[in-house]
Parts: structure tokens; sequence; C-alpha cells
């Protein structure tokens, strides 16, 4: 059993070390243009601005305990044998990033065994943070530092919510093209704000559902806490370690979910 203050002490540490990623991360988009790129295995792009801010921030968490397991995107897994585990995503939409759209942040959370304790979402050019503590809530900071508490909408049906996705690609591939046109053409509004982001808009209310597909753990693992903290519901379908793969749904409320899933799940 973990202590409250022990929970408390760990989102502390992440909160304070944020200010000196979010520099350094920024410093590195002033200057995109001359990243170097590179694709790994999985086609997915990587920059020496993904690598070096990994490394930067690995440091900075080390400093509060160098017992902690760490799953990193980058430089993959440092297992000790601890209940507690890292999880580092240094730049969410390189793609983005490299293109000079200011929509990426980083995100790292705190697991205890299986399940996220605090976590933080930080994307400077957009001068927008969200963090959570688990049984403390879920907050966003904006540019001029003003704190609010996170509250999902309270819609609910699919006819008058907004649906947010991912990769449209990607969602068609693992629910089917006439399952996953089924549900927009069901809702009230739909748009692509994929990666980080569209969890975040559900945290915040202003959307009612996000579907995520081909996620690693670094991808989804902060709002594993953001989401059920601002009073929604989230289900990623992948393991909690490195190799594992899966797609998220998150929503505003349980009933919503299974009217999406009703439609996604449809033979």
């Amino acid at each position: 059993m973990i202590s409250q203050d022990k929970i408390a002490d760990i989102s502390k540490h992440l909160l304070s070390i944020i200010s000196d990623v979010d520099q350094k991360s920024s410093a590195f988009f002033k200057n995109y243009h001359s990243l170097d790129i590179e694709t790994k295995k999985d086609d997915s792009l990587v920059t020496n601005a993904d690598k070096e801010l990994e490394e930067f921030i690995i440091d900075k968490l080390r400093i509060y305990d160098s017992t902690y397991n760490i799953i990193g995107e980058e430089q993959g897994t440092h297992i000790h044998n601890s209940d507690f585990s890292w999880i580092i995503d240094p730049i969410d939409a390189t793609n983005n990033f490299i293109r000079g759209v200011p929509i990426w942040a980083t995100l790292i959370s705190c697991m205890y065994k299986n399940e996220c304790i605090a976590s933080i979402i930080s994307a400077p050019a957009m001068q927008m943070q969200w963090h959570a503590i688990k049984n403390s809530g879920a907050f966003q900071m904006d540019g001029n530092n003003q704190i609010k508490q996170l509250k999902v909408s309270r819609k609910s049906s699919l006819a008058e919510s907004q649906v947010l996705y991912g990769s449209l690609d990607l969602a068609i591939n693992v629910w089917g093209k006439d399952n996953f046109l089924n549900v927009l053409e069901h809702a009230s509004r739909s748009r692509g704000f994929g990666d980080f982001y569209g969890h975040c808009l559900i945290g915040e209310g202003s959307a009612e559902i996000m579907l995520d597909a081909d996620l690693k753990i670094w991808d989804i693992a902060p709002f594993l806490l953001l989401i059920p903290e601002s009073g929604g519901v989230i289900e990623y379908t992948g393991d909690l370690t490195a190799n594992g793969v899966g797609q998220a749904i998150s929503a505003n409320n349980v009933e919503l979910k299974e009217e999406v899933d009703s439609l996604l799940l449809k033979s």
C-alpha cells in the first residue's frame, strides 16, 4: 500500500523538473528545421531532440530515486526490481515537432505496480500543461500560470457528443472502416485531434470520446490517471510493458463508452 503523502511527493517532483524539461525541448523546437531525423524499425521517426531530452529527463528523475524502473520510448527499459516505474515519452507527436507544428508534448508518468499514481503532460509550445495525482484530481495550467481542476463534460449520448480520433488509417485498420465511420456519423461532431491532445480535451470537458489506435505504454500512461481523475473512463487494451501495443478509448462516462463500443464491435 502506498501512502497519499508519497504520491503527492512524487507529483511534486514531476512538477519541479518540468520547467527545465520544457526549456530544453523548446530550444530544440526553435531549431526544428536542423534536427537530425532517423526512421526506427517500426517506421516511426526519432530525432536527436527525442534522444537527448529523454536522457535529460532520466537524469532529473534519478535525483528523486535512482532505484525506480524506467521505461522510455528511446532508451528502452531499465529494470531495478522496484514496485515503482517511470514511463517517459520525451516528445509525443514527433511528426508535428519536426514540421514546426506546436502540438507536441512531453509525457512523464509514475506507475506503482500496475497503476499510474502521478503524471504530467507538458506542451510548452502551446503554453499548456496538465497533471494528475491519484485520489487528488487532475489539473490544467495555462501560460499565465492559472490552474483549474479538470472535469469531464456531462453530455450523455453520442448524438450530442464530439468524437476525436488519432490516425484515421490506424483507427480503420483496428476497428474497421464501417464501424469507425458509423461512430463518427452518429456523433454531433468529429475531429482528428491526435496524440496526447485528444485525451486532454476529454479531461477538460471539450469533447466526449477519444479513439486512439496502435499505442505503446508511453503514449497512454498519463491518461490512465488523468481521465479517471477528471471523472471520466479510459480503456487501454495493451499491457503495461515496453513491448505492449494496444488501443485506447477515453470517454466522459461509462454509458457513452458502452454506446461507442457497441458500434465499434459490430460484425
